[in-house]
């Protein structure tokens, strides 16, 4: 596998982790408006699941190189999704108090 092709499958995982986190992030956003919950999470998911599989198994071409690339696109991705959509972070959180204090 050359540095290009390399490249162009952690740019691809990317592109795959930043659609499957944005649907799951579409998903949780939709939740609260549904009259049924469990079968939008549910749905969601396994659509979700199947699209990503599937596209790695096509992109990857079983050469394992190929998925290794993929899936650290993919990591990034999460890593980013985490940045841009992850939960707002509130200053009046106070932590638990403990007896005997």
């Amino acid at each position: 596998m050359s540095i290009l092709e390399g490249i162009a499958m952690f740019c691809a995982g990317v592109a795959l982790g930043l659609l499957f986190f944005g649907g799951l992030n579409w998903t949780i956003h939709r939740l609260p408006h549904t009259r049924h919950p469990m079968a939008l999470a549910l749905g969601s998911l396994l659509v979700r699941t199947a699209l990503l599989v599937g596209a790695i198994l096509w992109v990857g071409q079983a050469i394992w190189q190929r998925y290794v690339a993929i899936l650290a696109g993919i990591l990034i991705a999460r890593m980013a999704a985490v940045r841009l959509w992850g939960m707002p972070r509130t200053s009046a959180a106070k932590p638990p108090e403990t007896e005997g204090e």
